[in-house]
């Protein structure tokens, strides 16, 4: 996974665990766009963060055409395993590819799905 962090262009950084506003899109490519009203709480853990290099390929348009590239490093978190508690009652729609941070890590569902009751 990778939760990027909004500064930093050579390295890119990751958060170590998913802000709300990815767990949020999460819950709307299973369910579905429409929910609403609902509460929810999540957990997160990975087994390591690595460092990967990568080529990032420019295309300058303009009076001059112009591809470039550049080495950056980006951070990965490894084996990671998000639980998610919510109140949605509805069906699985998946309507889109799951994934967890940048759209090329793409995730796993593990079903089946159990309830769980929230206790005071």
């Amino acid at each position: 996974a990778h939760f990027g962090e909004p500064y930093g262009s050579k390295h890119q950084l990751t958060y170590n665990h998913p802000p709300p506003s990815t767990v949020l899109g999460t819950l709307r490519v299973i369910f579905g766009e429409d929910i609403n009203n609902f509460v929810f709480g999540y957990t997160f853990k990975y087994d390591a963060k690595v460092k990967d290099s990568i080529t990032i390929h420019k295309l300058k348009f303009g009076k001059k055409k112009s591809i470039g590239s550049d080495c950056c490093r980006r951070d990965y978190l490894y084996n990671c395993k998000l639980t998610i508690y919510t109140s949605i009652d509805a069906d699985i729609k998946m309507n889109y590819i799951l994934t967890l941070g940048k759209s090329g890590n793409l995730a796993r569902l593990e079903l089946p799905i159990a309830n769980t009751y929230l206790k005071e």
